[in-house]
């Protein structure tokens, strides 16, 4: 029988290569998320709401906190190391332990 791995809930799993950066969200990292959500060129690219304003970014920052400690969610932000760059997110929605699923997301 499958057993779900509650580690990935204890300890926010980071990855890490020679040049990229995932990891979680967080309040300090709203600047730079909004900078990439007002991008118009950007947003070509994204079936996203435009985001205006700190506010925004903020929500949506606490929203995907609240997703993972509910062990509902999961959502990494990605970053160019050299230059600590936000280049977008990627996760998992609608984390359903009993049947080992989660739907695959591409947030920002």
């Amino acid at each position: 029988m499958k057993e779900f791995n509650y580690l990935v809930f204890e300890h926010f799993p980071v990855i890490e290569t020679a040049r990229l950066l995932l990891k979680n969200m967080v309040a300090e990292d709203a600047q730079k998320i909004l900078e990439f959500r007002k991008n118009d060129r950007i947003r070509e690219f994204i079936h996203r709401k435009r985001m205006d304003d700190l506010e925004n970014v903020n929500d949506l920052i606490e929203r995907i906190t609240k997703g993972y400690e509910d062990k509902a969610m999961m959502a990494w932000e990605g970053v160019i190391k050299s230059t600590n760059t936000f280049i977008g997110s990627c996760g998992f929605n609608k984390i359903d332990i009993p049947k080992f699923k989660g739907r695959n997301r591409r947030r920002t």
